[in-house]
This record gives structure tokens, sequence and C-alpha cells, in this order.
């Protein structure tokens, strides 16, 4: 496996891709049974993905209203928080996407080249800005992790402080 980390403001970034072997060829069990051409298919060791169309999370979650309640000072808290970028950060998916470049308008709204909206989930934006600026979290760091094999998308959109 393929790893890169990065770092800004404060934030680790962590992306990984697998290297060798492709679903379906037996390597790692399971998969599409050997079918050539199947998804995910292609020797390359990345995961493909057919683009579905762009619509709105129907999980109501978008629209949410949250209040997180903040640790006391003397509870124990986590050493490292690690989040998912795609559908839990975020949404749509990158490979849902049109791609860079991005944009961000003073409204904080980030859409891509096709104007389309890339949306933070607002209890994941309200957790990160708990873990930056809350007391009890002084000694916490936090990581990005995510299986995309579109990671330069995703260091521009966080580049852009989507949270």
């Amino acid at each position: 496996m393929r790893c890169a980390v990065a770092s800004f403001d404060g934030v680790v970034s962590v992306s990984a891709a697998r290297s060798g072997g492709a679903r379906g060829d037996g390597a790692r069990g399971g998969g599409h049974g050997g079918r050539a051409g199947g998804r995910g298919g292609g020797g390359d060791g990345l995961k493909t993905k057919t683009r579905r169309a762009r619509h709105a999370s129907t999980s109501g979650a978008m629209h949410l209203e949250v209040r997180l309640d903040p640790p006391s000072l003397e509870q124990p808290v986590p050493k490292l928080i690690v989040f998912d970028l795609d559908d839990t950060i975020w949404f749509p998916e990158l490979y849902m996407m049109a791609g860079a470049p991005w944009s961000c308008d003073r409204r904080g709204v980030v859409t891509d080249c096709a104007n389309e909206e890339l949306r933070v989930y607002p209890a994941a934006r309200e957790a990160i800005a708990m873990i930056a600026t809350h007391a009890a979290f002084a000694e916490t760091k936090l990581a990005v992790a995510s299986r995309t094999n579109r990671a330069q998308w995703a260091f521009a959109v966080m580049d852009l402080h989507v949270c």
C-alpha cells in the first residue's frame, strides 16, 4: 500500500492506494469471480467506480441543526481523531464530481468546475470546529483518511478550508 501524509493548519492528512492485485483476481479472496473488465478490474490496483447521477443527500443529515456538548477539561479525550472524507465529512463523494478547478465563494460554498456544490455535513463541521477550538482537545491531532483515487482533489478542497 502506498501512503501519502500531509499536514495543513495543524491537520494531518493521510491518503492511501493499494498496490498490486485488482478485485476479482483471487489475491484477497472473494471479489467478482475473476470476471475481466468488472468494477475495479484492470490490474492497476486502483478502485474504479461508475459516476452516479448527482443528487442531494437524501439522509436529511444536511439539514440538521447540530449542537455538540463539549467534554469537561477533566474528561479524557483521544490523542488522535480520524475522519473519513467522502459521505462522512462531505457529499457528494469526489468520484461523483466533475473535479478541479475548485472554487469557494465568499459564503464558503465550494463548487467544482461544473458548478456542482460539495456540501459539508453540519455534524462534521461542528465536530471539527469543537476539536479545533476546545481546550480539552489541545493535544489531540486531527487526521483524515480516504480510499479515493482523487487524492489531489481532496487536498485541493481541504485547502479551501471547507470545515
